[in-house]
């Protein structure tokens, strides 16, 4: 009989010890855990050293994929002078989220760059406890030449901020440039042109390096000559993601899709819906060109095929068609036939071929018009193609001829 009460006493005493033990064994848990996480907010203190080159009225930013340093709007996180010469500021961060982030005076085309002009990768920082970060700024992109915010875009220029593309997930800006008596004609339409990496279109302080295409005054100017027919034109600004954006094949295996597949999509649906319910436009696809330089002519040629029956035209200014081992161009000579019908305008610079991976710039274009006359389309009448003599590859060679290509899409 006592064996009977024993037993279950005993297991009684032995539960509830295992469960005292046992929660002590949680509190040492849970009280290691706490002290090895990090820190809601850390307290992170920049210090930036900048070079001889910098101009002394200028305001310095951290521009980061974090909000608090402006989710990569360039005049970010504001940076002040101390009497050190070096530039200071205090942020609290979310810990243990990464970050990544760059120095620039308060636009794209005054960003830092590495020895030598050379571009760099963006910063990255994991914070997980109070500290200084002191940062270097070895050169600007422009060699401290641009004036951020001082403006130079010229005649009736509209800019949509924040506009949301629910394919790509993202924001950027949509700048419309208006033909001369746009509001004085109310019911005249207008063809349209978009155009990639709009940011350096119009205006030095959003372009890169401060170097514009004039884009604005040269289509003022050859309108209001009676060259070209009126005609208006989109820049769609470029993101952090532009070289996904502007790629259109997998990066890799484990992509799904191309970044630059989205991309086609988004101009040709969601950015060209608006233009279309916002400006008087010309719908149709006679009326609808595209074009972009570099990557973005890449991106241009491969939008036009894929939505050939939105773009009758497309212009591509040094087209990067290296990319995935000249992808586009064993495409575009595989199958041809949707090219019929479509105008295009193709162009390298002479000098290209240092800034070309391959070395083959002027051989790739040769290829793409050998493609198209392949495709029945003629020199002069349904193409044309320039290799610009001596020109190199930026946005002060694109804009001296951004002149033929708006006459040979829109001349009279």
């Amino acid at each position: 009989m006592l064996r009977k009460l024993i037993y279950p006493l005993l297991i009684i005493i032995i539960l509830v010890l295992g469960g005292y033990l046992l929660s002590i064994k949680m509190d040492d848990w849970k009280a290691s855990q706490i002290a090895s996480a990090p820190p809601e907010f850390v307290t992170i203190n920049f210090v930036v050293t900048v070079p001889p080159e910098t101009p002394r009225y200028q305001k310095l930013f951290l521009a980061g994929d974090a909000k608090e340093l402006g989710t990569w709007r360039a005049e970010g996180l504001e940076l002040k002078k101390g009497d050190d010469n070096k530039y200071h500021a205090t942020i609290q961060l979310p810990g243990g989220v990464p970050v990544e982030y760059k120095v620039t005076r308060g636009s794209w085309n005054s960003v830092e760059r590495g020895t030598d002009g050379i571009e760099i990768d963006n910063r990255t920082l994991n914070p997980t406890k109070t500290e200084s970060v002191n940062l270097t700024v070895a050169t600007w992109v422009d060699q401290g030449k641009a004036e951020p915010g001082t403006s130079t875009a010229s005649g009736d220029i509209r800019r949509h901020v924040g506009f949301h593309s629910t394919l790509l997930n993202n924001e950027r800006t949509l700048a419309v440039y208006l033909p001369p008596g746009y509001d004085q004609n109310p019911d005249k339409r207008y063809p349209v042109l978009y155009m990639q990496d709009g940011q350096n279109l119009f205006d030095t302080a959003t372009s890169f390096a401060g170097v514009e295409w004039n884009a604005d005054e040269t289509a003022e100017k050859l309108i209001n000559t009676g060259t070209i027919k009126p005609v208006i034109i989109v820049g769609i600004y470029n993101t952090p993601d532009r070289t996904e954006e502007y790629t259109p094949w997998q990066a890799s295996e484990s992509d799904p899709v191309a970044r630059g597949v989205y991309y086609g999509w988004f101009v040709a649906y969601e950015a060209k819906r608006f233009i279309d319910n916002t400006y008087r436009t010309l719908p149709d696809r006679d009326n609808t060109a595209i074009a972009g330089s570099s990557l973005g002519g890449l991106i241009a040629l491969d939008t036009a095929r894929a939505h050939n029956d939105i773009f009758g035209a497309c212009a591509a200014l040094s087209p990067s068609l290296w990319s995935a081992e000249g992808k586009l161009l064993s495409q575009w000579t595989a199958d041809h036939d949707w090219m019929k019908g479509t105008r295009f305008w193709i162009d390298m610079g002479e000098g290209e071929t240092d800034d070309y991976p391959t070395g083959e710039a002027v051989p790739h274009l040769q290829t793409l018009v050998a493609t198209l006359e392949s495709a029945g389309l003629t020199k002069g009448n349904d193409f044309q193609s320039l290799i610009a003599q001596g020109e190199d590859k930026n946005e002060a060679a694109w804009s001296k001829r951004f002149g033929k290509v708006l006459t040979f899409l829109y001349g009279k």
